[in-house]
């Protein structure tokens, strides 16, 4: 599984992709958990959320798990808007723990857009950076709220340096049977 992951991250660089998070170092033991790793296991599972997204009403669902034996945590993120003609939005990332409540990664959707991300989390909220600053840079919030829902807050920054938001959802846990 470690060649698995190493032959993607090689795959990766010889794209010129920017996923200097790709080659993560490895403690050698098969069964540890990254430091760092809580606040994703709070965020693992299936989520989904009838709400608004770029101020249309759509559908919205989620998931995060583990990815390539342990080092990443990915996410997939899709945007259904609801009425005729409605273009779908999907997007995946992939996190790496690096200590401290700090995280990188990289996210990839079907705008074609590829964006590096900076994170960091307290515990019960996990803010992300993505893009760049001064071009198009962006802020997403996944924040646990104590009736076991998932706030999600997509922000874009403006040139004037604030930050307009774009959407704004609340996600229940799927149901398992």
């Amino acid at each position: 599984m470690r060649f698995l992951g190493s032959a993607i991250a090689a795959i990766l660089l010889s794209m010129g992709l920017p996923c200097g998070f790709a080659m993560a170092a490895s403690s050698g033991d098969p069964t540890a958990e990254p430091a760092n790793w809580e606040i994703f296991r709070g965020l693992e599972g299936e989520w989904h959320s009838d709400g608004t997204a770029f101020g249309r009403p759509a559908k919205l669902t989620m998931s995060w798990e583990p990815a390539l034996d342990q080092e990443f945590f990915h996410i997939r993120y899709r945007i259904e808007p609801k009425g005729a003609a409605s273009r779908i939005f999907e997007g995946v990332g992939f996190y790496r723990p690096l200590g401290n409540g700090q995280h990188e990664g990289t996210w990839f959707d079907s705008g074609g857009e590829m964006h590096h991300i900076a994170a960091s989390d307290d515990g019960m909220a996990l803010t992300s950076f993505w893009g760049v600053p001064g071009e198009k840079y962006g802020r997403t919030v996944y924040r646990m709220l104590e009736s076991g829902a998932l706030e999600v807050v997509d922000a874009i920054e403006t040139k004037d340096g604030a930050w307009k938001e774009f959407s704004r959802n609340l996600f229940e846990r799927a149901q398992t049977n």
